[in-house]
């Protein structure tokens, strides 16, 4: 099971911020609002991969019911690596000003 929470954090990261997906997001968020604010939230869009990896472990890899808390695991798991790396962010910044001000 956590190999398809990883999966779905993975997925989500993906579609949050990679590069090379620009060509398929910037699309799809112009068509309705809903789907550019989707796509800028951690905890729904962990949610919705989760659904997705799901649904792929339910059809392929039988992993049984399971699968339907998978969405729930995922969107948690996904806020929360999201919302770590945020504040390791941060805090790399802030240690960057302090160097330079010295």
């Amino acid at each position: 099971m956590s190999f398809f929470i990883i999966a779905s954090v993975g997925l989500m990261w993906l579609l949050k911020y990679s590069t090379i997906l620009n060509f398929i997001r910037t699309p799809i968020t112009k068509l309705h609002p809903k789907l550019d604010e989707l796509s800028k939230c951690s905890l729904c869009l962990g949610f919705w991969t989760g659904v997705i990896v799901g649904i792929y472990g339910w059809y392929f890899c039988f992993i049984g019911m399971e699968a339907l808390l998978l969405p729930f695991a995922s969107s948690g798991v996904s806020w929360f690596i999201d919302s770590l790396i945020s504040v390791i962010h941060l805090l790399k910044i802030k240690y960057e000003q302090e160097l330079n001000l010295d």
